[in-house]
């Protein structure tokens, strides 16, 4: 019974110390408006601090004064003490910022491409700094346009509290379209038609809207002939732009190319052929001309052949070639002959290995001609064809005797026959040659 009158004793006492333990600590705590409640972080504008404990019969010992506090601190001390039995004490830092960050200034991240003018995208920075709750950053930023002389790049800056600074302005020049070029004019007037013959230069007509013509290059062409010859007009404006633009127009300095003329002349006839693709036209004069003329043109415009049946045998003559393209160019080239009959072929003393087939100049009014065949100095063949062209063979006859084209030198010379076979009139020797049959290997 004692024992359970001592526990008893015990347990109320350790009850009655606890209570006064309680009772000498209150709780003490702290609410702030506007958010957060807690106190805790930045404010941006005054704030109301209130304070509350428990007990509420507990004594204010220090502090505990319910107010605003208006004004910039970063970590201003509200506290509050209270006692009842022991004393509670509660201190809270404050943190106010109603001061917008100070914006120092912006600068460009590089220097400008050329006279103060930027034609590619350019970084801008802005640069501040806050006096309390410290600096969280500035406007980064690139600009890439539009054009324009007085561009604008706007940017703030914002403290930790977020408060943010007046936005402010960074002026640059901005110029990122080349120059537009409208034509480029020859210096003067074509050479011929609408073809120009020698080297030309250009005058060029560009503008710039934004930063302004700075100049073009020097144009002119002397280069390679074609109906649409290629110049590229080059411009600048003065932020570093470079324009081009390529015109055309019909150049051309070069001779038309006469190609190899043919001369045959035959029995009181000359036949000419040639060739010039690239000439528009071909005139060709004769030397003497006719009728007693110094010159007269036979040929003027297209084709490739021209027979001249109006001359005489045995007379020399020169043929002018004029070949003149449609730029105006021209190339000149002159061939002599004699016209009359002669022979054509085998070329003299040509070495053969099979029979060959004669081959002569006819002749006007010839009814047939002879040809007579020589190995040495003897006769092996006569014959009457009436074409201007003989087929010799390998064996044939000859007054009775069985002939041969063996190896050795062959000569050859030809008559134009006159009237009917049976009067033997014949006229002027065409001509006479040698060939050689060589042994085949």
């Amino acid at each position: 019974m004692r024992r359970l009158l001592l526990t008893a004793a015990l347990a109320l006492t350790a009850a009655a110390l606890f209570a006064q333990a309680a009772q000498a600590a209150p709780a003490v705590s702290a609410t702030c408006n506007p958010a957060p409640a807690t106190c805790r972080g930045w404010y941006v504008e005054p704030v109301a601090i209130q304070w509350d404990w428990l007990p509420t019969t507990a004594s204010v010992l220090a502090g505990c004064v319910d107010r605003d506090i208006d004004f910039d601190t970063n970590g201003h001390v509200e506290f509050c003490e209270v006692s009842d039995g022991q004393s509670t004490i509660v201190q809270i830092p404050m943190h106010v910022d109603m001061t917008a960050p100070l914006l120092t200034g912006a600068s460009a991240a590089r220097p400008p491409d050329a006279s103060g003018w930027y034609r590619t995208p350019v970084g801008v920075n802005f640069a501040g700094s806050d006096a309390t709750s410290g600096l969280l950053g500035c406007t980064r930023t690139t600009y890439v346009g539009p054009d324009s002389g007085t561009a604008r790049v706007t940017g703030v800056c914002r403290d930790i509290a977020g408060n943010e600074s007046a936005v402010s302005t960074f002026n640059l020049k901005y110029d990122g379209t080349p120059p537009s070029i409208a034509t480029a004019t020859p210096n003067r007037r074509p050479d011929h038609g609408s073809w120009y013959t020698r080297p030309v230069g250009f005058a060029v007509a560009a503008s710039d809207r934004v930063s302004g013509l700075a100049g073009c290059d020097p144009l002119a062409y002397g280069g390679r002939a074609s109906a649409a010859a290629t110049v590229t007009a080059v411009c600048r404006d003065f932020a570093g732009n470079t324009g081009a633009r390529e015109f055309t127009f019909p150049y051309d300095d070069e001779k038309p190319a006469l190609g190899k003329v043919r001369i045959r002349p035959g029995d009181r006839v000359v036949r000419l052929d040639w060739s010039a693709a690239e000439a528009s036209d071909v005139r060709i004069a004769r030397l003497p001309g006719r009728n007693g003329e110094e010159r007269t043109v036979l040929h003027d415009g297209a084709g490739t052949t021209l027979v001249d049946r109006r001359v005489r045998n045995g007379r020399k003559y020169e043929y002018r070639f004029s070949a003149v393209d449609p730029a105006g160019n021209e190339a000149a080239r002159s061939v002599f002959t004699v016209p009359g009959p002669r022979l054509l072929s085998p070329e003299p003393r040509a070495r053969l290995t099979r029979p060959p087939v004669l081959r002569w100049t006819p002749v006007r009014d010839a009814e047939y001609y002879n040809v007579q065949l020589f190995r040495g100095d003897r006769k092996v063949l006569s014959a009457w064809p009436t074409r201007a062209r003989l087929r010799l063979r390998r064996v044939w006859q000859y007054l009775g005797e069985r002939e041969r084209l063996v190896p050795g030198r062959y000569r050859w010379l030809v008559w134009p026959g006159e009237g009917p076979r049976e009067l033997n009139v014949y006229g002027t020797k065409i001509g006479a040659r040698t060939f050689v049959i060589a042994r085949s290997t």
